[in-house]
């Protein structure tokens, strides 16, 4: 049976054609694998592994987590991605998994993501990595704002109804992830780690996005607190604008600045646009 417009089968649908064509055939170049990685409660979660054929020793390891509101998408989202980086840093990339909601809800999703994260660790040399060259996480996120920030919190108000996603997609995304907003899983502001050892961190922020000021509140408490970031910010632009529209000059603007922020936070910036170019490919189509 076809899915029914809007519904949700049809857009997990339609974000897995996309990604099938955005990611198309394996270069001849790159290794790539599927991999299961067990969760605390005995599942076990497949993630696709990314790294360059002919390599010599082990590189940095880095983690790519998949958006979609925690409804919809899939690894295969972030392979484009992890080819850039592979080719770039001679990095390992592991384009992890997690359960989606309304099947699974909260706090399903961010726990396998951390076991994801615990599996990869410890099990580096078995991916051929090496953390101690760097270890970067990557994905997107939400955040619940404290109190003495609510004045700067106008986006879901002012970004309400855009072109692309606005607040009805947010609050039905949340309504099927069903959250406990007061959670260490949910917001970073509840968790018992001090703020200022926090490791560096890179973010974009698209000025058009209902979700907006989460991040640039979340980067001001960071730099308050002395954590390096490098924040990009792109006027105008709507959620995840490098995936809708990537014909844009701002989009390949936002590829350029994923790939050399990845680099920034492993010490290995690369100078050249044209290099990233090259190796990066279509990953913004994904």
């Amino acid at each position: 049976m076809a899915p029914r417009p809007g519904s949700l089968e049809d857009r997990r649908k339609l974000m897995h054609d996309r990604t099938i064509a955005a990611v198309g055939q394996t270069p001849p170049d790159m290794l790539e694998y599927e991999q299961e990685i067990p969760t605390k409660d005995g599942h076990n979660n497949i993630a696709v592994v990314v790294k360059c054929k002919d390599v010599s020793e082990p590189g940095p390891l880095v983690l790519l987590f998949f958006g979609g509101g925690f409804i919809s998408g899939e690894p295969k989202q972030m392979v484009p991605y992890g080819r850039g980086l592979a080719r770039l840093y001679n990095a390992v990339v592991v384009c992890c998994d997690y359960r989606l909601a309304p099947e699974m809800v909260f706090p399903t999703s961010p726990e396998d993501a951390y076991s994801g994260l615990e599996w990869c660790a410890h099990n580096a040399a078995q991916l051929k990595a090496d953390p101690a060259k760097g270890l970067v996480v990557g994905g997107e996120a939400l955040a619940q704002v404290p109190s003495e920030y609510k004045d700067k919190f106008i986006c879901r108000e002012q970004n309400a109804d855009p072109p692309g996603m606005g607040m009805a997609a947010v609050n039905g995304m949340l309504e099927l992830y069903k959250p406990d907003t007061a959670s260490p899983c949910y917001s970073p502001m509840y968790s018992k780690a001090q703020i200022k050892d926090l490791p560096p961190a890179v973010f974009q922020v698209d000025g058009m996005d209902p979700i907006r000021d989460d991040t640039l509140i979340y980067c001001d408490i960071l730099q308050k607190a002395g954590v390096p970031i490098k924040l990009h910010i792109y006027p105008g632009q709507v959620h995840a604008h490098w995936t809708t529209y990537p014909e844009f000059k701002s989009s390949k603007k936002a590829m350029l600045d994923i790939m050399k922020g990845i680099g920034w936070l492993l010490g290995s910036e690369i100078q050249k646009d044209e290099d990233i170019i090259t190796k990066v490919g279509n990953a913004g189509a994904g």
